[in-house]
């Protein structure tokens, strides 16, 4: 989350605003703290939540997960 947000280049106060939710609780959301919220950010950066859940951890780990969610 935090890739396609800075890729935006939005902070996390001014992303957490547009979606209407309180700054500190958004890092939790990024640190996957707050699993509740996910769908809800995910729609917001225009991911499909399940294909960003699948895929996030083995992207992430390949470095790729700004290529594949900028090009999805």
């Amino acid at each position: 989350m935090r890739e396609r947000r800075t890729g935006l280049g939005m902070s996390q106060e001014v992303f957490a605003d547009s979606i209407t939710l309180h700054r500190a609780y958004y890092s939790k959301v990024e640190q996957g703290r707050r699993m509740q919220t996910t769908c809800r950010v995910t729609q917001a950066l225009g991911v499909k939540p399940s294909q960003f859940l699948r895929e996030g951890g083995a992207l992430r780990a390949s470095g790729a997960v700004s290529r594949s969610l900028s090009q999805g």
